[in-house]
């Protein structure tokens, strides 16, 4: 109690700068755990010697080493706010080497303690105690012994480590002691394990299980408020945003300067942070981890704009309507259009009641077919027949015609989208994967390999759930196939050719080989006829000389032909 108190007061006044190198004296009458900590000077006196003792006194014969850890710092918040990110960024800024600790079902104090010993010390080192336990109560019956002796030895380990500066393995022997003086800095992840997304309830619960970090621990709060980081990505679709927010993204091409408003100045990061909590729904601003999935799909999207001629070169005249037509399409709101649409698709693919709705949503979503130079979009929607009139106006303007419900029934469509998408060309109006495995593509999966296939793209993890049996791995194989399908076209046919040219090479050799045999032949023929024949032409007989005169003349002719 007396350590945990001064430590506790050691803080406040450390926070207040009101203190340097704080000492703690104890003068005992009789043995304790004092004794038996490494980094307690300790020193016996005897009685007859005659020492008063005071505080004084006690300055004078023992000395404490400085505090050997600078602060103890509790980050906590709900999951997805940004806890892990918050540690990762001060990690970045320590002085030393850094030293990562799970804390979870498979936590030793042994193992802790042998990682510690691998950490190379130097002044200001780092501890990060990374702990994903979860609460007590939804452990399952089976556990709760385990779960019991795991909190019992963390909170020794911790209450050894940093209440005594040492920490001793009972099993192994295995000891550490903490570098005295070093002022190592020691965070500590606190885990969201409450019901209802309590901070607070989780910071009592995880303070009630390891007690020592009450008194030493500086609590941190972590909230979806705090600023969001901006970077090269952020500043891009910021970019956008406004371009969007001012009216601005609508601007058409003219005097030989393309549309690309990456090349914008840059924009203040109050005016960023602003523009992301405007365009951010209520759902993604409640999580940090939402928000940075939001950043992730809009630099995907505001990449394609960028690169997009049609965006680019814009001139608000588009494509003739039909081929014998004198109407063009109208593109003079391209960019307003296509921004709401991927505003609103980005919205569906962050929402997490997506998981559980999922035959319920339209999901919108828009399609770009780079096969085309990056130029030609397309709509998909699982249901068509509720999307807005003015949407529907507005992409019609643009030439883009949304197929209704019995369309997308259909194979061609279907194929034609994800061809699009994947950037896999079509054989015969189909694609030659999905025959060739025989799989049978409903709009359903086809939506969910598009969902899929832009989660990719965007660096977003995907979690496919399901009963055993419903077509989860039938589906993602599929989309593997689809994927590697180019590749492996290009790949057969540069293999195809190759055989080809050197079937072709070897039919020449073949035949040239053939070609001189038969010469060597005819003209060892053609030396006999000539032998016999002037052998012969002593014969009177002038029959057999006509003979071999023609036979000869034929042979020469085969030569000379084959030659």
């Amino acid at each position: 109690e007396l350590v945990l108190t001064f430590q506790l007061e050691t803080q406040r006044l450390r926070g207040a700068d009101q203190l340097g190198f704080p000492q703690l004296h104890c003068i005992e009458t009789g043995r304790s755990v004092l004794q038996e900590s490494p980094w307690v000077e300790f020193k016996r006196l005897k009685q007859e010697t005659g020492v008063q003792f005071s505080i004084e006194a006690a300055k004078t014969m023992c000395e404490v080493d400085p505090s050997n850890v600078a602060t103890v710092e509790l980050v906590y918040g709900r999951a997805g706010d940004g806890k892990s990110h918050y540690i990762h960024e001060r990690l970045t800024e320590c002085q030393s080497e850094a030293l990562t600790i799970s804390v979870n079902e498979a936590f030793t104090a042994g193992a802790a303690i042998r990682k510690l010993q691998s950490l190379h010390v130097g002044f200001g080192n780092a501890l990060y105690f990374n702990v994903t336990l979860v609460s007590q109560k939804d452990a399952r019956p089976e556990d709760q012994t385990a779960y019991k002796q795991l909190i019992s030895e963390l909170s020794w380990f911790m209450t050894s480590l940093f209440g005594f500066g040492s920490v001793q393995d009972p099993s192994t022997g295995e000891m550490y002691r903490l570098p005295g003086g070093m002022e190592w800095r020691v965070y500590v992840e606190v885990p969201s394990c409450t019901a209802g997304d309590d901070p607070a309830a989780d910071l009592e619960l995880f303070l009630g299980q390891v007690p020592i970090l009450k008194y030493i621990g500086i609590p941190r709060l972590i909230s979806p408020t705090d600023p969001f980081e901006v970077d090269d990505n952020v500043q891009l679709v910021c970019k956008y945003l406004l371009a969007y927010h001012e009216g601005q993204i609508d601007r058409l091409y003219q005097s030989g300067v393309p549309v690309k408003f990456s090349s914008c100045p840059e924009i203040d990061k109050d005016r960023c942070r602003e523009l992301l909590s405007h365009y951010m729904p209520p759902h993604i601003r409640c999580r940090k981890i939402m928000q940075l999935l939001f950043v992730r799909y809009m630099v995907r999207r505001c990449q394609v704009l960028e690169n997009m001629p049609g965006f680019n070169y814009n001139t608000g005249v588009g494509e003739y309507v039909e081929a014998d037509s004198n109407v063009r399409t109208n593109t003079r709101h391209l960019g307003s259009t296509l921004m709401r649409t991927m505003l609103q698709e980005v919205s569906h693919f962050c929402d997490p009641a997506m998981k559980n709705n999922w035959g319920q949503g339209a999901h919108e979503q828009l399609i770009y077919d780079t096969q085309s130079g990056g130029s030609s979009f397309r709509l998909i929607s699982l249901h068509p027949e509720e999307l807005n009139s003015a949407v529907k106006m507005n992409f019609k303007a643009l030439g883009v015609e949304i197929p209704g419900i019995w369309e997308l029934k259909t194979r061609r469509t279907l194929d034609a989208f994800l061809a699009a998408a994947l950037n896999i060309p079509l054989e015969n109006g189909r694609l030659a994967a999905i025959d060739e495995e025989q799989y049978v593509l409903t709009l359903d999966y086809a939506v969910k390999m598009l969902n899929i296939h832009e989660r990719r793209l965007c660096s977003v993890p995907v979690i496919i759930e399901g009963e055993t049996g419903v077509g989860k791995t039938a589906l993602l194989r599929m989309l593997s196939l689809l994927w590697n399908s180019t590749v492996q076209r290009f790949r057969q046919r540069t293999l195809d050719g190759l055989v080809d040219v050197l079937g072709e090479r070897l039919n020449c050799e073949i035949l040239a080989f053939v070609a001189c045999g038969l010469w060597w032949c005819l003209f060892v023929c053609l030396s006999l006829n000539l032998f016999l024949y002037f052998s012969l032409s002593l014969s009177p007989r002038f029959s057999e000389h006509l003979f071999y005169a023609v036979s000869l003349c034929c042979s020469l002719s085969v030569c000379l032909f084959l030659r």
